[in-house]
């Protein structure tokens, strides 16, 4: 076992090196230049953090959890430009991302009992992701934060269903964790929020559908964690917000624009069309880079296949058709946030870019922990062997890579090819600590916390 540990933190180490080579140091996003500005200024920690006007442009969203993990971002990388190197990275991503890589491996390994070569592949598939490899540059923190949590979450879940009910201490340990963990998912995006919600939802299903009463605590903790967030959303976070910067925050942007919908033809297009098949496309990337159509095939057989498939310790299967169904559930959430999400940002489904970058992050961890369960089911179920399986899952994570210069090549001439295109002048600026007078905000307050780079006149 502490073989497999020292293979599975090299993998990750190699695939972060990867990353950050691959970057080379990053770029200045175009939010950016806002927030690092905010998070760099001589405020309290409070007043940077309740702050929608600077890190939401007023538009609330109750996610003051991810902009603590932003402000510490910044905090990184002013301190590296003061040491003298320089970059645009952020270190929540990387840590976050190889904590995510670490659980999956001692959750395949030890939960699922499955064998180093598979348990070692669903770590590959989670690396090789452009959003991993590729989603280094800072931004936001939230839905690298969103996926840690929604981990947490499951992982304590399928212990509670499957680990030996010898302590009702443990059983109240694991319902606590997955309460808690889904409340920062809420508290850190509003994906978090949705996928919350639906959580609590698909468990409750299966305890009334499929008679499996187990499931009602964790619907609860899903409910629970759903009250608790709303509560936050609509009477704490606004408090605290009046509190801290004097005003209260504007609620306008936490209500879908319903009306303009009506009169909007093309909105239908998006929800009905552009959302699912975003979904999928974020699916099919993290398993090889599958066009959307295979996958929906895909996904459809996994479901009747994971219906009438039983593991040993595990009671029979229930009515086919309506597991079946539950397990359908699963990629219709996905399909109705992307619905949700394109109402109020149409870029994110209609965008390569937003499809392969940042937003999939919750989606891309969630795809691979269903799989992993669905390859435990049938690696005990003895459907194929293992060392089929495990050549699978290296096949896919080396399509991953094989992928990765079109990933690569299509971010670069995206809606950020100019900041890109900067973002080595901008690090060799900072290199030779000298700013210009006229340079973008994000460089003039690096400039101003570090403290030994200098300006120069235009």
């Amino acid at each position: 076992m502490t073989k497999f540990i020292l293979v599975a933190m090299m993998t990750v180490i190699g695939a972060i090196i990867f990353s950050i080579t691959t970057l080379k140091g990053g770029f200045i996003h175009p939010e950016a230049e806002t927030f690092i500005p905010h998070y760099l200024s001589q405020h309290t920690l409070p007043e940077l953090i309740f702050s929608p006007e600077h890190t939401d442009w007023g538009l609330y969203q109750a996610r003051e959890l991810s902009y603590l993990f932003d402000w510490l971002d910044c905090r990184f990388i002013a301190w590296c430009v003061s040491n003298g190197m320089p970059h645009f990275l952020s270190l929540t991503h990387y840590l976050v991302c190889a904590g995510v890589a670490l659980c999956i491996a001692l959750f395949a390994r030890n939960s699922l009992c499955l064998s180093p070569g598979i348990s070692l592949g669903l770590v590959g598939l989670w690396l090789t992701h452009p959003c991993i490899l590729l989603g280094g540059t800072f931004y936001r923190s939230a839905k690298i934060l969103v996926a840690a949590a929604l981990l947490s979450a499951c992982l304590a879940a399928w212990h509670y269903l499957h680990a030996p009910k010898s302590s009702s201490v443990s059983a109240k340990i694991s319902i606590a964790l997955v309460s808690l963990s889904l409340i920062c998912a809420g508290l850190a995006d509003r994906q978090g929020f949705f996928l919350t919600a639906a959580f609590g939802l698909w468990l409750s299903l299966r305890a009334w559908w499929l008679n499996q009463k187990a499931c009602w605590p964790l619907a609860g903790a899903g409910f629970l964690a759903t009250a608790v967030i709303a509560v936050y959303t609509y009477l704490v976070g606004p408090w605290l917000i009046h509190r801290i910067s004097g005003q209260p925050p504007s609620l306008s942007y936490m209500s879908l624009p319903w009306s303009e919908m009506l009169y909007d033809p093309s909105m239908l297009k998006f929800v009905v069309f552009l959302a699912p098949r975003a979904a999928l496309y974020a699916i099919g990337t993290t398993i090889g880079g599958f066009p959307w159509l295979v996958v929906l095939a895909v996904i459809g057989w996994a479901a009747w296949h994971l219906s009438s498939t039983q593991c040993p310790n595990e009671p029979p299967p229930q009515d086919p058709l309506l597991t079946t169904l539950w397990w359908l559930l699963l990629p219709l959430g996905f399909f109705a946030m992307y619905a949700l999400m394109a109402i109020r940002h149409k870029a994110v489904v209609q965008l390569a870019e937003f499809q392969i970058i940042y937003y999939p992050l919750p989606l891309a961890t969630l795809t691979v922990v269903a799989l992993a369960i669905g390859i435990g089911k049938t690696f005990h179920a003895g459907w194929i062997s293992k060392r089929a399986l495990a050549a699978t899952l290296w096949l896919l994570a080396a399509s991953n890579i094989g992928n990765l210069p079109q990933y690569k090549l299509l971010y670069a001439t995206s809606v950020y090819a100019s900041e890109i295109e900067a973002g080595p002048k901008n690090l060799a600026l900072l290199r030779k600590r000298i700013v210009p007078a006229d340079a973008g905000p994000a460089l003039q307050a690096l400039s101003r916390a570090s403290g030994w780079v200098r300006h120069a006149t235009p």
